[in-house]
């Protein structure tokens, strides 16, 4: 038998699986089963380290660097499910979502998860004449993965969140200048 958080994490991982498939009643099946405190628990670290402007915090010992890698899965799950969430306008423009406006503005201005957690280093300004190795093409599609859904929730909210979300996406504006680079050579044209 499955302990309650080996179960929930599983959940977790069906659930980022099937909610691009499902229709709007699935998205707030889960929303509704999930709640919006467990939600904003899984991505209470980039709320943190949004606030703290990204920046590491001190040397990583190797079950340190273990517990911080299950820290960025975690808030890449919750942040997919944030993004398909946003599908819905009512979702979009709920006042839970708009709490997390800075940390979603963190995930785009550090160029993913995992840069704003301090855990990768950026991703390259612009594509360089080397090949990737595996491991450095896999963050790279990481960083890109959770950027574009933190991007998809930003514009939702700035559609349907009122003043306080469009403002937000000025904000993201700004940081998204120094992100051209980077978008272009991940998409393969220009932005």
């Amino acid at each position: 038998m499955l302990h309650t958080p080996v179960r929930r994490f599983v959940g977790l991982l069906l659930a980022v699986r099937l909610l691009p498939q499902g229709g709007d009643a699935a998205i707030h099946q889960v929303i509704d089963a999930l709640g919006w405190s467990f939600l904003r628990r899984l991505l209470l670290p980039l709320s943190n380290a949004a606030a703290a402007g990204g920046k590491p915090q001190g040397q990583k010992q190797q079950q340190q660097q273990q517990q911080q890698q299950q820290t960025e899965l975690t808030c890449s799950l919750g942040l997919s499910i944030l993004s398909a969430a946003c599908r819905l306008p009512s979702l979009a423009a709920s006042p839970h979502l708009l709490s997390l406006v800075p940390a979603l503005v963190g995930v785009v201005a550090h160029g993913g998860v995992g840069q704003l957690l301090g855990l990768a280093s950026p991703p390259p300004p612009a594509p360089s004449s080397s090949p990737l190795s595996a491991a450095q093409q896999q963050a790279a599609a990481a960083a890109l993965s959770s950027t574009c859904e933190a991007l998809e929730c930003l514009v939702a909210a700035g559609q349907e969140g009122g003043p306080g979300a469009r403002n937000a996406m000025l904000q993201v504006c700004a940081c998204m200048g120094h992100r051209r680079g980077w978008f272009s050579a991940a998409w393969g044209r220009p932005v």
